[in-house]
């Protein structure tokens, strides 16, 4: 195909429109800092950011913009935000087309409406509809039409976000979720909700573009489903907002929207490789598209489509157990017998694309099954991965650990080791090799209570986390919350190990994937499913060029980053909260410049292109 590092349908055609999208720029003019979970935060380069996306979007010839907002940061020194925005403005202003504003929380934590809303063009309420060309609508939505932030301090749609959050949030801090569990941790100050009016409003459009013929695209700052994002980054009404959105057919999934997906490369100012996914979405008609009828699972395929050097299957987190649904501390659904479906279908989609092995991120089996059926639990699902056609690599999670000791275990996972370690490594050809990681070498579960690995846990534990519960991360701030006794370390014989093996995949000219349970980037994953020394892990890794893509589980949303040295981190859905019908695992195409995740349903394609 004509495209370069581009992600195509298998039915690409010329497209209705193409348009590009940035968001949360979130600039100011002041040094680096952290979010308030100790994520790092580039207040100047994002501009550098946006200058490259307008430069590609010209390149392109995009038809139009959208910003989904969050321009300038609530850290911006307020006597500067006016020229701050109109700074961020004047770059938008660069792009040779339309640009299509909406307002963030940051936005209004610097400039009242009044003000702000004239310098991004926005005419009127900040919610509004347009069609860039007649088969299309793009509905932007007002996710602070009801807020505490932005509006005048005696105004009615002030007062009401007030009385929401009085009872909703027991906090006296209104932005903090503390004490809230599942959905409800979305009232938070820092959402908003969609007004009356506006919901009205949007009936409204909906129903005349279903009796146009046009298919709707919906943007709001902030997000609509809570399988998408965190429970504290939710609309705080998304339900009644999805409940009027579900009165039509004419909103449709980006699964059938999203046929091409430019990938726009760019350089930060330490010259290490980044990038910004999704710079440029291009519509086309989506009558007769749909997941099914395209040569990937989920419908991604390269315009470099070249036979690869070797296939995989990937699954996470099944933890099957044989007892009645039920829900995470969380409050987000488990499906624990229906996992074993999706294990099914994936040996059975793994067979039939002939991928040379599988391999199982961990959590095998859940903890709340009851423990004279462990065992057997176990055995259940080892029984269907081996009706898998090649070989199977598993390794240890939390959950696997709460139902059985190491050393009755490893034996079943088919992991031979010495002295109950859990990390190994294997070379399915000569170019590539699998690194897989024991993140509960240091742990206060699995091994013996007097064993020397469970006291050097306990005691880790005491000096870092003072709860009475280890379990809970209440009043640890940002990394600190993955100090936690789910999680677990890799010691210092692995890392030693893990030095050694990393220094002859270089010598070997091999490129490598690591693997472990628990992610190793906090841009991947919950500061609280974190590998406790992950920064240590990460910091032997980065020593060599050899690794491109770690892979990992544990945390059940799944993620994707790209970190300062250019090495992926993909954390994968989990299979266990896959309701019925549905299902969560991939297959993945290794070739010599880049990995290619083709998942199925809830586990999203991606492609990972090597930084060299």
């Amino acid at each position: 195909m004509s495209y370069g590092n581009v992600i195509v349908s298998a039915q690409g055609k010329q497209p209705l429109v193409s348009f590009g999208v940035i968001s949360d720029v979130q600039y100011a003019d002041i040094p680096d800092g952290r979010s308030f979970l100790g994520v790092p935060r580039y207040y100047r380069h994002s501009l550098l950011v946006l200058q490259r996306a307008v430069q590609s979007w010209n390149e392109k010839k995009v038809k139009f913009v959208i910003n989904f907002g969050d321009i300038i940061d609530g850290f911006c020194p307020k006597e500067k935000s006016l020229s701050a925005t109109k700074k961020v403005v004047g770059e938008f202003s660069n792009f040779s087309g339309n640009v299509y504003h909406m307002i963030g929380n940051h936005c209004l934590y610097n400039l009242p409406r009044q003000k702000l809303l004239p310098l991004l063009n926005i005419d009127g309420h900040a919610y509004y509809d347009f069609s860039p060309v007649p088969e299309v609508r793009f509905v932007v939505l007002d996710g602070y039409d009801i807020s505490a932030i932005g509006w005048p301090e005696d105004h009615p749609n002030r007062l009401k976000a007030i009385d929401i959050l009085k009872q909703k949030n027991p906090n006296v801090d209104k932005n903090s979720p503390e004490g809230l569990v599942g959905p409800p941790r979305r009232f938070v100050q820092f959402n908003g909700a969609v007004g009356e009016e506006q919901m009205e409003w949007l009936d409204r459009v909906l129903q005349d573009a279903t009796k146009l013929n046009q298919r709707v695209v919906v943007c709001s700052h902030l997000p609509l489903d809570p399988r998408a994002t965190s429970f504290a980054a939710l609309l705080w009404n998304y339900e009644e907002v999805m409940e009027v959105i579900h009165r039509y057919s004419c909103v449709k999934p980006w699964s059938a929207l999203l046929e091409r997906m430019h990938l726009a490369r760019l350089i930060s100012s330490t010259t290490a490789c980044s990038w910004l996914a999704q710079t440029e979405w291009e519509i086309k008609k989506w009558i007769g598209v749909s997941c099914s009828s395209m040569s990937h699972e989920n419908g991604i395929v390269t315009a470099q489509e070249k036979k690869p050097l070797v296939s995989f299957g990937v699954i996470a987190d099944v933890q099957y157990a044989d007892i009645p649904d039920g829900h995470s501390f969380l409050g987000v659904p488990r499906y624990y017998r229906h996992s074993l479906l999706v294990l099914q279908r994936a040996v059975q989609s793994w067979n039939e694309k002939k991928v040379n092995f599988a391999i199982n991120f961990g959590d095998t089996i859940d903890g709340f099954c009851p423990k004279e059926h462990s065992l057997a639990a176990i055995q259940r699902v080892i029984d269907e991965f081996g009706a898998f056609d090649g070989p199977v690599h598993h390794m240890i999670g939390n959950h696997c650990l709460y139902n059985l000791s190491r050393e009755k275990l490893l034996p079943l996972l088919n992991i031979a080791s010495q002295n109950s370690r859990a990390y190994y490594d294997f070379s399915p050809i000569p170019e590539v090799r699998f690194v897989v990681l024991d993140g509960y070498d240091i742990s206060a579960i699995g091994w013996p209570q007097d064993h020397p690995n469970t006291i050097k846990a306990v005691n880790f534990l005491k000096k870092r986390n003072p709860n009475s519960d280890k379990n809970s991360p209440n009043g640890l701030v940002g990394l600190e919350r993955r100090f936690l006794m789910f999680n677990g370390a890799v010691g210092e014989e692995q890392m030693e190990w893990l030095d050694n093996v990393l220094e002859e995949a270089t010598k070997l000219n091999q490129n490598v994937v690591v693997c472990c349970h628990l992610p190793l980037d906090p841009g991947a994953s919950s500061i609280e499913s974190l590998l406790w020394n992950y920064d240590d892990v990460m910091e032997v890794i980065h020593r060599y060029n050899c690794v491109k893509v770690c892979l990992g589980g544990h945390d059940h949303r799944g993620g994707h980053s790209v970190d300062s040295r250019g090495v992926h981190h993909r954390v994968l859905e989990a299979a266990l909260e896959c309701p019925s019908g549905t299902n969560a695992f991939g297959s993945i195409d290794i070739f010599h410049d880049r990995l290619l995740l083709s998942g199925a349903d809830r586990m999203e394609s991606q492609e990972m292109v090597f930084c060299s």
